[in-house]
C-alpha cells in the first residue's frame, strides 16, 4: 500500500521511487541509504562471478544529475568478493546453478532458522517445485545469501534435492 501510494505520489516521473517514500515518511532516509548500499555491494560482488569480462575505467569522468553517490571501501569489497566467489565455488559443487528445486526434509529447523525472518521464509517458500532463483525472486532477496542459506541447510538435512535442472 505504501508503494502504490508513492509511485502515485511521484512528481512528473522524475522523483526515485525512494526519495519520494522518505518525503511521505514511509522509509527513513538513513535506512533508504543503508539499503541502497546493500543493494550496491550486491551488485559489486555479482561481477566476481563472471567467468569473462571486460572492464573499462574513464579517469574523470563525472556521474550524471540522477546519481545516488556511496562510498564503498574498496578494500572491504575486494576482500569480500573473492570470499563470495570462493563460497559460490562450494556452493556450485551442490547447487551447479538457480535451477535447482529443492524441497523441505522432515528435520525441524533449528530455533537459530526460525528465529531469523529471511531463513524462515526461504524454508516456507520451498515447495518441490520452485527453482532457487525463482524463490530468491519471490522473497526479493538476492540470489547469493538464498543460495548460501539454502547451501547450510542442505549439508545440515534440513532440504532435499528435487531436481538439478527446474522447469
Amino acid at each position: 500500500e505504501q508503494l502504490r501510494a508513492g509511485l502515485l505520489a511521484r512528481r512528473d516521473g522524475t522523483e526515485f521511487i525512494g526519495q519520494v517514500l522518505v518525503r511521505l515518511g514511509f522509509v527513513a532516509k538513513d535506512d533508504l541509504l543503508r539499503a541502497l548500499a546493500e543493494r550496491t555491494e550486491e551488485i559489486v560482488y555479482s561481477l566476481f562471478e563472471w567467468e569473462d569480462a571486460d572492464f573499462l575505467f574513464e579517469p574523470g569522468a563525472r556521474p550524471g544529475p540522477k546519481v545516488v553517490l556511496i562510498s564503498l571501501p574498496v578494500d572491504h569489497v575486494l576482500l569480500r568478493g573473492v570470499h563470495r566467489h570462493d563460497e559460490m565455488q562450494r556452493i556450485r559443487e551442490i547447487f551447479p546453478d538457480g535451477r535447482v528445486v529443492l524441497s523441505r526434509a522432515p528435520a525441524l529447523a533449528p530455533r537459530e532458522i526460525a528465529d531469523h525472518p529471511l531463513a524462515r521464509r526461504i524454508l516456507e517458500s520451498l515447495d518441490g517445485r520452485r527453482t532457487m532463483d525463482e524463490i530468491a525472486f519471490g522473497l526479493h532477496a538476492s540470489p547469493f545469501p538464498v543460495k548460501k542459506f539454502l547451501y547450510e541447510a542442505f549439508r545440515a538435512n534440513l532440504v532435499t534435492i528435487v531436481s538439478l535442472e527446474g522447469p
